[in-house]
């Protein structure tokens, strides 16, 4: 299987990261006015929706990273349990953010990180018998 686990989590990071920068624009720009310190809250509308897609952006590209890394020391897909963990937070995402969450993407993701750690699994068990 492919190694598209990280590079696909970098994506979804970069566009989650440009959604808050261009689509949360205007909000950016009214704390911008008001002073950055503290500015996340109630003051400004938006300004914590905003803050989320641009913090969890960086984060995601984070550890789209660590995975490729991870990935080539190993030579081999991920470790089933970080599949199995990203699939249970992402679970989470999409029923407490609905239906219309970009967990959705993060959930596929996750998917194949355990469709590839478990392939991976079977056959180190299947060449070691």
């Amino acid at each position: 299987m492919l190694k598209i686990s990280g590079p696909t989590l970098i994506l979804i990071g970069v566009i989650h990261t440009l959604f808050g920068l261009i689509g949360g624009y205007s909000t950016w720009k009214e704390m911008a006015q008001i002073g950055f310190i503290d500015s996340v809250g109630s003051r400004i509308p938006h300004s914590s929706m905003i803050f989320w897609f641009t913090f969890v952006g960086p984060m995601t590209i984070l550890i789209g990273h660590l995975c490729v890394r991870i990935e080539g020391i190993l030579q081999r897909p991920l470790p089933l349990f970080i599949g199995i963990e990203l699939f249970i937070l992402s679970t989470i995402g999409v029923v407490l953010d609905g239906p219309d969450s970009g967990f959705w993407l993060v959930l596929a993701t996750a998917v194949n990180m355990i469709v590839a750690g478990k392939r991976a699994q079977n056959a180190s068990i299947a060449s070691v018998q």
